[in-house]
Formats: C-alpha cells, structure tokens, sequence
C-alpha cells in the first residue's frame, strides 16, 4: 500500500473527525477524487467555507460534508455533474 493510501485509510477511521477539512479530504469522506471536488464546487453543487477564489485551495465543514455522504439524492446528483463534466472534454 502506498503512502496516500495509507494517509487516506488513517483519515477517514479518525474516531472524530476535524472541523475543517481540506478539498482532498472531502473526497476521501465522499468517495470522489480532489479533482472531482473542484468540479462540484465549480457547478456549485458543493459549496465551500468562507469566499475562497477559484484558483485557492477550498476548506469544508467535515459536518456538512457528512451530511451530504448519508444523502442519496445530493450523491446521485454530485455523481452526474462529475460524469457530465468529464464527457465535455
């Protein structure tokens, strides 16, 4: 096992998790890669903390990212918009 998998393994069996987590974290916590993240945040279907420009390193609440991981329908929706965007290129 690689050294980011084993970062990612440790993260996401913390027993409580931080409350700001960082764009690569989400994505661990949601099942989607960091690049997946930037493109939900860009169609604004996730919306980051505070009023970070596009080109800065997003934060998210790890309560409102749990949340949205128990959520059906925002997985459904998030997994389409990522699906969507990758055929575009």
């Amino acid at each position: 096992m690689d050294t980011w998998e084993l970062e990612r393994q440790e993260f996401v069996n913390l027993p409580r998790l931080p409350a700001i987590i960082t764009d690569v974290q989400t994505g661990w916590l949601l099942g989607f890669t960091g690049e997946a993240v930037g493109i939900l945040v860009r169609e604004e279907i996730l919306k980051p903390l505070g009023g970070a420009r596009t080109d800065d390193s997003k934060r998210f609440s790890s309560a409102y990212i749990g949340q949205l991981s128990r959520d059906r329908d925002w997985l459904d929706e998030a997994t389409d918009a990522i699906y969507k965007s990758r055929t575009k290129k």
